[in-house]
């Protein structure tokens, strides 16, 4: 898990930046190399699966890694609301429970696995 080092939101984990953007550019490259003209990133991932780019398993759990993360930063900013504060995508990582951290590390082991397997798939060809 990547923590910010400096600035305001130091050790804290920028779940758009370290998680979901590099789903979303994940999705796109899959998406480009399967010519799907969608912008949805769970589209995306859907045909890379229909065309075999990505196998099932792969699919599954990066889709369920996307909503997972979605899911997480969603109840971050609630919470953010509720205490009257702005809901931001800065997560202390000292408010997260043992179950959250667990699923976490999944996600981001889940992420990097999928970001090697697409530098060895396109390599060179981009």
């Amino acid at each position: 898990m990547v923590l910010e080092k400096t600035g305001e939101n130091k050790k804290t984990l920028d779940i758009k930046k370290y998680a979901i953007n590099l789903i979303i550019d994940l999705a796109r490259i899959y998406g480009l190399a399967v010519e799907c003209d969608s912008s949805n990133t769970e589209e995306r991932f859907t045909r890379a699966n229909e065309r075999g780019m990505l196998s099932e398993d792969a699919y599954k759990n990066i889709l369920n890694t996307y909503q997972y993360i979605l899911m997480f930063r969603q109840h971050h900013q609630l919470e953010a609301l509720k205490k009257g504060e702005e809901p931001d995508n800065h997560i202390n990582p000292d408010s997260f429970g043992s179950f959250e951290r667990g699923n976490l590390k999944d996600a981001f082991r889940i992420i990097s696995s999928l970001q090697e397997a697409a530098k060895v798939r396109f390599a060179g060809r981009m």
